[in-house]
């Protein structure tokens, strides 16, 4: 079944951007209204997933999203690209943990994404 021409465009306009995709497609929980929302993101959250650049480096606080950012840009590029790789490298073990239980509670929330994954080992 084809789509008709709007909601092919729409599909186009939410695969392009970062975001658009990240609110259509992931879920997370928000503890405030106790429930699971679409993932929003904070303006420079935005700002960091919307740059093109192929090499990036952020200078922000503690606790301000660069690991979920990080893990959303991840996310993002391997739903986009087939067979894309991502390296994450952390200074400490606990580090790298944090990011792939962020990217495996993202990916269980979303069947778009569950239905993709091929194979989730701990060790290559």
């Amino acid at each position: 079944m084809a789509l008709a021409k709007a909601e092919a465009a729409k599909l186009k306009e939410i695969f392009d951007d970062p975001i658009k995709w990240a609110q259509a497609f992931l879920r997370t929980f928000d503890p405030k209204q106790k429930k699971i929302v679409p993932w929003t993101a904070r303006w420079y959250q935005a700002e960091m997933l919307r740059d093109k650049a192929k090499k990036k480096v952020y200078r922000c606080g503690r606790r301000t999203g660069k690991t979920e950012t990080m893990v959303v840009e991840s996310l993002y590029s391997i739903y986009k690209n087939p067979n894309y790789r991502v390296l994450i490298i952390t200074p400490y073990q606990n580090q790298v943990d944090l990011a792939f239980k962020r990217i495996n509670e993202l990916v269980d929330a979303s069947p778009a994404l569950k239905n993709r994954v091929v194979r989730n080992t701990k060790n290559p």
